[in-house]
C-alpha cells in the first residue's frame, strides 16, 4: 500500500535539470537552489540516495555549482528525454535502490518535473514533487503543474515538510545540523 508519510529508509532524492544556463532563466531561481541545497545537505546526513540530472548539459550547461559541489560524478545522470522516467539509464538506477518514493525536485516544474513526476507514478513509483525545489520561467505554468499533479493523486510538499518526516523525530541524530538548513532557508 502506498504510503502517505515520507521515509527516509524508502526515499530517494533526484534533482531535476538545475543546471547553469536554464536557472537564470527561471522565475525566482535562488530560493528554489537554495531549497535543493538543504535537501541534499540533508539527504547526506540521513543516507538518502540523491541523483541530478542534466538535460542536454552541451547546450544548457552543467549543474549549477551551489548544487554539484554537493554530488558525486556517479551521481550526475545525463538525459535527453524531458522525462527522467523515460531514461533507461536513469530508470535502472533507481529500480536498483529497490525504493518506493522519489522525492522530485527542479526546473522546469511543469516541463522536465512534470513529465518525471508522472512517469515515475506510471512505472509504479511513489513520486512527491517538493514544490518550493521546483520553478519554471512563469508563476501560472509551475501552479498548473501543481494542479495537474493534485488532480493525479501525487503528494506535494515543501522542503520543509520533507526533511521533517525524513528526521521523524527530534532525537533524530542529524537534527541540529538539518534545523540550521531549515531556519537558512
Amino acid at each position: 500500500m502506498k504510503s502517505m508519510r515520507i521515509n527516509n529508509e524508502n526515499s530517494v532524492l533526484l534533482v531535476v535539470d538545475i543546471q547553469t544556463r536554464l536557472s537564470p532563466a527561471m522565475h525566482q531561481p535562488t530560493p528554489v537552489i537554495q531549497a535543493n541545497h538543504a535537501l541534499i545537505q540533508s539527504a547526506r546526513l540521513m543516507n538518502i540516495p540523491v541523483f541530478a540530472s542534466e538535460h542536454c548539459a552541451e547546450r544548457i550547461g552543467p549543474t549549477v555549482s551551489d548544487l554539484r559541489e554537493l554530488l558525486r560524478d556517479d551521481e550526475i545522470l545525463a538525459k535527453r528525454h524531458f522525462s527522467c522516467a523515460d531514461d533507461a539509464v536513469i530508470m535502472q538506477k533507481l529500480q536498483q535502490l529497490g525504493k518506493q518514493q522519489i522525492l522530485v525536485t527542479g526546473m522546469e516544474a511543469h516541463v522536465c518535473v512534470l513529465q518525471t513526476v508522472m512517469g515515475l507514478a506510471g512505472q509504479g513509483f511513489e513520486p512527491v514533487f517538493v514544490a518550493d525545489a521546483t520553478a519554471s520561467r512563469h508563476p501560472d505554468n509551475k501552479a498548473l503543474a501543481i494542479q495537474r499533479l493534485r488532480q493525479a493523486g501525487v503528494q506535494v510538499i515543501s522542503t520543509e515538510m520533507a526533511l521533517f518526516e525524513w528526521m521523524g523525530h527530534a532525537d533524530h541524530p542529524a537534527f541540529k545540523e538539518i534545523l540550521k538548513l531549515i531556519k537558512s532557508l
